[in-house]
């Protein structure tokens, strides 16, 4: 049975692996949303790209089709994660600028 004294090192880093990313000047964990109503609003106030003209952009190919469309906030940007699929019906999941696809 190990003992209390043995576990402190342990439980120090931890909680240093658990409050670290909470500091200041890291990076900040990407947010997505789920709900496109709130998305929306987004989209409109901060004058990023509709999802709709991404189908036009070179980002998505003329061949492909958007299958799910994600908007992530990354920091201080806004970012898509889109889900295409191609004429072979293969998935891949794309990155795009949402200022400027």
């Amino acid at each position: 049975m190990r003992s209390t004294r043995n576990l402190m090192p342990e439980a120090w880093a931890l909680a240093a692996f658990l409050v670290l990313p909470a500091w200041p000047g890291r990076a900040a964990a990407e947010e997505c949303l789920t709900d496109w109503g709130a998305a929306g609003a987004i989209v409109r106030s901060q004058k990023l790209v509709p999802v709709a003209e991404l189908s036009k952009s070179q980002a998505v190919g003329a061949a492909e089709e958007i299958v799910k469309a994600t908007l992530c906030r990354d920091g201080d940007d806004y970012i898509y994660k889109l889900v295409l699929r191609d004429t072979k019906g293969q998935l891949k999941t794309v990155v795009v600028d949402a200022r400027k696809p």
